[in-house]
C-alpha cells in the first residue's frame, strides 16, 4: 500500500457519544422520540424497527445527545451483540430520533473520513476485530469510549475513500438483492397454504377437522440434559433449532454425551418438532426435520416429536398447519405459565384441531413445499458465496489491493492529496 498516514479513530471523528436513559425508560407512546437500541442494529449493517420505542419530547429536548442524523454510524456498546455496526442513510429515520444508552454514535470529520467508508472499515472483519478488542467484563460487559484511540488504520486521500466506497456499495447492493429475493421467497408457503385451505384458525372451527390425537401419530416428548457441547457427542436439538419461518436451523447446534442416544429419542427424517416450551412469543413454533447426515440427532425436553403414520397428512402440512397457528399468536390461549416461560401440555397439543385437506391438494401443498426446501438450499448456497465475496472485497479494500490500478493511474493527484490531509492532520492534532 502507499505511504499513507496511519491514524486513530479518534482523530478523524466530530463527535462520540452515547444517549440517555429516561425515568421509566422507553415505551410504544408513538408521540415521543424514536430510540434506536442495541435490538434495533441488524447484522446487514441496516436498522430494523419492526418494535420501534419512543422516549418523552421533553426527555429528548432536555437530552441534547445522542441525536441521530443521517451519515451517523452505531455502534452498539455493551451486551450479547457488542460491536455490532449499522449506517444511517439518508431519510431511513424520522427527523428527531436518539439513540439510547446502549449504542454508541459516531460522526466522521468529512474532511478526513468519509462516514460511508468509516463504516465500512468498522463493519470489516478486522474492524470487528479492533472494536471488540476493548470488550470488557463477562458475557454482559462490552467497549468504552476509548476503543476510538486504539482502533488505527491507514488513511487514504478522499477520492480513493469514494472509490472503495463506490466498488463496496456495488458489492453490497447484490447481497441485499438476495436477501430481499430470498425474504419474498419464505413467504410463498403461507401464502400458498392460505389460498389453497383459508386461515387455519378458522379452519380449526370446522366441521372436517378433527383433534390431532386422532390422528395416526406417535408423540413423544424430549429429554432435558444440563452438559452440552460435548467434544464427539451426539447432537441435541434445542429451543434455537426452530427459527420463526419454521425452518430446522443448525447454525448452532449443542452435543450431549452419547450415553443419552436412545432410540426413543432419536430424529427421523419427516418428523414434525413442535416447541413446546419457550416464552410466550415463541412456544408453538414447528419445523420439519429432514437433514442429508448419518449422524443421530436428538431432542431437548423443549419440543415435542410427532410422527406421522396417516396418509391424511404430511409432515409437510401438519408443520406448516402448527406454524401457521404460532404466526396468529393462538398458543398463548392453551399455554400454562411459569415467572420465566409458557408451555404446552402433551395432551393440549394432541387436542388442537387440525383440517383434514382433500389428498389432491394435500399433495400439492407437499410437493410444493418439498420443492421450495430444496430451492432454499440453492439459494442458501447462492447466498453464502455472495457473502464469501462481499467480506473478501472488504480484505481487499483496507489493505490497499482493491484500488491499486486505479491508484496507481491517479497517482499525481492522490500524492497531492495526501500533502494536503497530512496538514489538516497536524491541525486536528
Amino acid at each position: 500500500m502507499t505511504n499513507y498516514s496511519v491514524v486513530t479513530l479518534n482523530q478523524c471523528l466530530e463527535k462520540l457519544e452515547s444517549g440517555g436513559r429516561p425515568k421509566g425508560g422507553a415505551s410504544l407512546d408513538k408521540n415521543g422520540i424514536l430510540s434506536i437500541g442495541a435490538e434495533h442494529l441488524g447484522d446487514d449493517g441496516e436498522i430494523k424497527l419492526e418494535n420501534p420505542k419512543f422516549i418523552p419530547l421533553t426527555y429528548f429536548e432536555n437530552m441534547r445527545q445522542g441525536i441521530v442524523q443521517d451519515e451517523d454510524i452505531l455502534i452498539v456498546k455493551d451486551g450479547a451483540t457488542t460491536g455490532k455496526v449499522v449506517y444511517i442513510s439518508s431519510n431511513s429515520l424520522p427527523n428527531k430520533t436518539a439513540v439510547n444508552e446502549h449504542v454508541f454514535l459516531l460522526r466522521t470529520n468529512k474532511k478526513l473520513l468519509l462516514p460511508k467508508f468509516a463504516f465500512y472499515l468498522m463493519y470489516s472483519p478486522t474492524g470487528k476485530q479492533k472494536i471488540l478488542a476493548d470488550f470488557r467484563g463477562a458475557a454482559q460487559g462490552g467497549i468504552s469510549r476509548s476503543f476510538v484511540n486504539n482502533f488505527t488504520f491507514p488513511l487514504p486521500p478522499l477520492s480513493e475513500q469514494r472509490r472503495i466506497v463506490e466498488i463496496l456499495d456495488q458489492a453490497d447492493e447484490i447481497r441485499k438483492l438476495r436477501k430481499q429475493a430470498d425474504e419474498k421467497a419464505e413467504k410463498i408457503i403461507p401464502a400458498l397454504f392460505y389460498k389453497m385451505f383459508g386461515d387455519p384458525i378458522e379452519l380449526m372451527k370446522g366441521d372436517n377437522s378433527i383433534a390431532l390425537s386422532e390422528f395416526n401419530i406417535e408423540f413423544q416428548n424430549g429429554f432435558a440434559c444440563g452438559e452440552k457441547d460435548i467434544v464427539d457427542g451426539t447432537p441435541h436439538l434445542r429451543m434455537n433449532n426452530i427459527d420463526d419461518l419454521g425452518i430446522l436451523n443448525l447454525d448452532l447446534v449443542r452435543t450431549v454425551p452419547n450415553s443419552f442416544d436412545k432410540e426413543r429419542y432419536r430424529l427421523n427424517n419427516g418428523d414434525v418438532l413442535f416447541m413446546s416450551t419457550n416464552s410466550d412469543d415463541k412456544i408453538g413454533k414447528s419445523c420439519v426435520f429432514n437433514i442429508e447426515e448419518d449422524r443421530h440427532f436428538l431432542f431437548s425436553n423443549h419440543l415435542i416429536r410427532l410422527r406421522i403414520f396417516d396418509d391424511r397428512i404430511s409432515p409437510e402440512y401438519l408443520s406448516t398447519y402448527l406454524h401457521l397457528l404460532w404466526a396468529k399468536r393462538f398458543y398463548p390461549s392453551i399455554a400454562k405459565r411459569w415467572v420465566n416461560q409458557s408451555t404446552i401440555s402433551l395432551q393440549n397439543l394432541k387436542n388442537i384441531k387440525v383440517f383434514v385437506p382433500f389428498k389432491e391438494k394435500l399433495n400439492k401443498l407437499t410437493d410444493a413445499i418439498k420443492n421450495l426446501n430444496d430451492n432454499r438450499k440453492f439459494r442458501n448456497n447462492s447466498l453464502s458465496v455472495i457473502n464469501s465475496l462481499f467480506n473478501n472485497l472488504l480484505s481487499k479494500a483496507f489493505d490497499g489491493s482493491l484500488t491499486a490500478s486505479w491508484r496507481e493511474a491517479h497517482m499525481k493527484e492522490l500524492l497531492k492529496e495526501m500533502e494536503e490531509q497530512k496538514k489538516y492532520l497536524e491541525q486536528v492534532k
